[in-house]
């Protein structure tokens, strides 16, 4: 369905982490220290690998991600679904930078979006070309989506920046340490586990224009028919090219569908006897034809 280039998850990103079950809607954040400053960037043993997570790996962490909560918190229960394991008090407020989620003033069917309203938005990009989307989750973190890591090419991350293809005054361009793939993440069939994290070169100073997004501390559930926020790069029209792809940041508005719908809706769609959305996932869906990928008004929301 969603493939590279397409729109960002935004405010969804979160709830694909971390396993939400459609009933309620429950959830908050809590401050943590401030983020440290840049280090340098320095990239003299710049390692450009794909790693497994819950396997060996490489990848230094950084003290605020010692208890990454994309690791830490997520935990395989059966194929397709996870269980969201509770988090210390003491030990959750320290995950999250102060100040996340504030903001100051593939989508399909989108309308351009005003600078600092997604600071967490992140270009994920390859010689300088917009490839996926992300979401600034720390300092040194990024979360995206694992169709779009293609083995050792060489990433970068742009952010800062509503525009792709310009650098604006606040905008910056970090590279990749490493990048984690879930360990149960298989590009082919039906669409599951598909999310990777991305370990920055150093960290970044956050500001107005860079912010990471908040995660919940602990389970929750969303209700179906919830509004939600995706925003990307993506086709404006399903009709589109991808040369006719916006150069600046999308934005839409879609309603949480539960999943038996969505699967429903897509196997009508691409003509398929399987089921492509399996539990687990989360969908969204608007009537006027906005999405988070490029095929059908009904979509698990795979592409950051």
């Amino acid at each position: 369905m969603a493939s590279p280039g397409g729109g960002s998850l935004g405010l969804l990103l979160w709830l694909l982490l971390f396993q939400p079950r459609l009933g309620g809607a429950q959830g908050e954040s809590a401050p943590s220290p401030p983020s440290p400053s840049p280090s340098g960037g320095g990239r003299e043993d710049r390692r450009e690998s794909v790693s497994r997570v819950g396997g060996s790996s490489a990848t230094p962490v950084p003290q605020e991600a010692a208890a990454s909560p994309q690791v830490a918190a997520v935990t395989p229960v059966d194929p397709g679904s996870y269980r969201a394991a509770a988090i210390p008090q003491p030990a959750a407020r320290s995950l999250f930078p102060a100040g996340c989620g504030h903001r100051s003033m593939r989508i399909v069917g989108g309308i351009p979006a005003p600078e600092r309203k997604w600071p967490w938005q992140v270009s994920l990009q390859i010689k300088d070309k917009h490839t996926c989307g992300g979401s600034l989750i720390a300092s040194r973190w990024v979360l995206t989506a694992a169709h779009c890591i293609f083995g050792h090419v060489e990433y970068t991350v742009k952010m800062g920046d509503i525009h792709v293809n310009h650098t604006s005054r606040m905008a910056i361009q970090v590279p990749v340490r490493d990048i984690v793939v879930h360990k149960y993440y298989n590009p082919v069939g039906s669409i599951e586990n598909d999310i990777a994290l991305i370990l920055l070169e150093f960290p970044v100073n956050f500001s107005s224009h860079i912010r990471p997004v908040c995660l919940p501390e602990k389970m929750f559930m969303v209700e179906a028919g919830m509004e939600c926020w995706v925003t990307g790069w993506g086709k404006r029209k399903e009709t589109d090219k991808p040369e006719d792809a916006p150069e600046q940041l999308q934005e839409a508005k879609l309603n949480i569908v539960r999943y038996e719908e969505c699967n429903r809706a897509l196997k009508e769609q691409m003509e398929s006897g399987s089921d492509l959305v399996k539990k687990g996932a989360v969908c969204a869906y608007s009537s006027r034809g906005k999405d988070t990928c490029q095929r059908g008004v009904l979509s698990n929301p795979r592409q950051p």
